[in-house]
């Protein structure tokens, strides 16, 4: 005697279109949650200028637009510690001897380093010690020389005071920075350009890269 039709046993079939409708839900908030956490730690910065020449293109400048068009874009991560030697992006807005918005710099001293410029190199005694050593720069462009500040003086020695930072361009002959305003402040910065452009990066972290370019270049 068969079971009856009702304690038979029923295979439930999953419809096909719930399973795509799930992915794609499912790719949609990784979608979302991905841009947020990107735009939060990342941004996008184009070089306008000459004065990173030739670590950086700074594009060509248009005349019929006043600016400069073409330059090279970046990734930079927001906030975290910058190091000596970095090329970080610093706020200037406000400060009137900048036309406004942000400038691309090489950090070259933070807090108590004494910088001095001679013979066309830089010398820096850091915090904390006495000895005074030539920076070897091999990205450098051109020699650096003092050039005549904002106040109409040359000068060629700073002592950075606290929460101050001495940014330079590498294109020395073509960089309106550190030497012609003056220490800025340390606070000011507002990302550091990532190795990623300039290495290829490898394992998990050319993978990072990617997708975080791609979401900053939407290219997703």
């Amino acid at each position: 005697m068969g079971r009856p039709e009702l304690l038979d046993p029923r295979k439930k079939i999953n419809n096909p279109l719930w399973t795509i409708f799930y992915i794609v839900v499912v790719l949609v908030i990784l979608y979302f949650f991905g841009q947020i956490w990107v735009n939060s730690r990342y941004f996008l910065v184009e070089v306008k200028g000459a004065s990173m020449d030739d670590t950086l293109y700074g594009g060509v400048y248009n005349s019929a637009t006043q600016d400069y068009t073409g330059g090279d874009r970046l990734l930079a991560s927001r906030g975290g510690s910058a190091e000596r030697g970095d090329i970080v992006i610093v706020d200037v807005e406000g400060n009137p001897a900048f036309e406004g918005g942000n400038i691309i710099k090489r950090l070259i001293a933070v807090e108590g380093d004494t910088v001095r410029l001679s013979g066309g190199f830089v010398y820096i005694t850091y915090a904390e010690t006495t000895s005074e050593i030539r920076l070897d720069e091999p990205y450098v462009k051109g020699e650096t020389d003092p050039v005549r500040n904002v106040s109409g003086e040359i000068v060629s020695e700073w002592t950075l005071g606290k929460g101050e930072i001495f940014v330079m361009g590498d294109n020395r002959a073509k960089s309106e920075d550190s030497r012609y305003v003056g220490p800025l402040p340390a606070q000011d910065i507002i990302g550091v350009v990532l190795d990623w452009n300039f290495t290829a990066p490898r394992g998990m972290e050319r993978v990072s890269a990617f997708f975080v370019r791609g979401y900053l270049c939407g290219w997703f």
